[in-house]
């Protein structure tokens, strides 16, 4: 098995090279500055001298790091305005999961009452959270790189209180800016025939208040072939976009490790390059945590995206998986059949595009892969990685926020 989380650095660095990020881990802010002060940290070992990469840091060729964990606060327009004083003998969790509404959390967000030794009004305790209108952005800073890994913005939900004479400590919990879009829509939301689904995309955006900025939709020059329309009270943003990208043969929506709104096309895992690599003797995967299963079974072999506002005669396009997958039909001998109903599917080159983007983000692929690494805070959304050679989709991934703690990887795997 492998275990390559306890070995020594791999290359010599060089002995004066002093780290950018040496610091006095407990530094409050200083108006002004720009340094990245932690409110948390936990260390494992003093840092090797040198200025490693990245890759060297997480793929485990340096044994020994300093990393904290820094959650800044923000208003509701993404303006900084401090950071929060999560307490320091906890350890919030963050995940990313593709297959849920809201697709990354926080959890184990314990914040103390100002102590009265601390008077900083740029650190933010119990006292002064506004779980309405504050957002909160953590970072990831290991000692030795000079930029910090964002890891989402979050909105503060499930605030709970516990009450004491000397102060209420709190506990809560966050989501990202998908709550924000799978709120119901207030109005009926429709678009005519000829429409590009990107400019659709783009004005959904703006009616959820995310401008330019704040967003990647890629170009498409897709078009809706009839006019489509969702409901009122029934229909929520979200499936109002997720609906779009499916036309245009992307990916669901997301928001990324910096918070922002990606639209983006679905890739082919037998072409995609990865993005991280994985395996015997490479990367730094945990000892144990290798588990590789399947669905072979039930898994679908043929995705159906059929257009149910068609006038003028229906509107299918078929994805079947290679003849020489294992659950293909000339193996199994029937059908397991997926299918997506959109509206507005230009043609039948859209509706094939549609289902060929549902069989990429499918999480019931008959190949299934879960691991344990390190933190790697690199790691985002609809990421595909190579182990052992083969590519997988991470369909979520589930991170400890603390020097030392777990990543635990959920990947899907289609046939290659």
């Amino acid at each position: 098995m492998v275990n390559v989380n306890a070995g020594l650095a791999a290359r010599t660095h060089a002995a004066n090279a002093p780290s950018p990020l040496i610091q006095d881990p407990f530094a409050r802010p200083v108006a002004g500055a720009t340094a990245y002060s932690p409110t948390i940290i936990t260390t494992e070992s003093l840092p090797l001298p040198g200025a490693p990469t990245a890759d060297e840091y997480f793929a485990g060729r340096v044994g020994r790091r300093v990393e904290a964990i820094r959650f800044d606060v923000l208003d509701r327009d993404r303006n900084p305005l401090g950071t929060l004083a999560v307490d320091r003998d906890t350890s919030p969790r963050i995940t990313n999961d593709v297959s849920r509404s809201l697709r990354r959390q926080v959890e184990g967000l314990h914040v103390l009452p100002r102590p009265v030794g601390d008077q900083d009004p740029t650190r933010f305790y119990a006292d002064e959270l506004d779980t309405l209108t504050m957002r909160v952005k953590p970072w990831w800073i290991v000692s030795g790189l000079t930029t910090p890994f964002p890891l989402g913005v979050f909105v503060l939900a499930d605030d709970n209180a516990e009450v004491y004479s000397w102060g209420e400590p709190r506990s809560m919990s966050g989501v990202d800016y998908c709550h924000t879009l799978a709120q119901p829509l207030s109005q009926n939301v429709g678009y005519p025939a000829g429409w590009l689904i990107t400019d659709a995309l783009r004005t959904e955006a703006d009616r959820w208040g995310i401008g330019g900025s704040e967003r990647v939709i890629d170009s498409s020059a897709t078009r809706i072939s009839e006019p489509v329309a969702w409901a009122a009270g029934r229909d929520t943003g979200l499936k109002v976009m997720e609906s779009l990208c499916a036309l245009a043969g992307f990916f669901p929506p997301y928001f990324d490790n910096n918070g922002l709104l990606r639209c983006v096309h679905a890739t082919d895992l037998a072409t995609a390059q990865p993005a991280y690599t994985y395996g015997y003797g490479v990367g730094a995967v945990l000892a144990g945590s290798i588990l590789r299963s399947s669905d072979i079974l039930d898994a679908p072999n043929r995705y159906v995206a059929i257009d149910t506002s068609a006038q003028k005669g229906p509107v299918v396009g078929i994805y079947d998986v290679p003849a020489s997958a294992p659950h293909s039909y000339a193996h199994r001998g029937f059908f397991v059949v997926r299918t997506v109903e959109l509206q507005g599917l230009e043609s039948q080159e859209a509706a094939t595009a549609a289902a060929a983007a549902a069989a990429a983000s499918d999480s019931a692929t008959y190949s299934w892969l879960a691991f344990d690494t390190p933190p790697d805070p690199r790691h985002d959304t609809f990421d595909v990685l190579s182990f052992d050679g083969v590519n997988y989709r991470q369909q979520g991934w589930s991170l400890e926020c603390k020097a030392g703690g777990t990543h635990s990887h959920d990947c899907r795997g289609t046939y290659q």
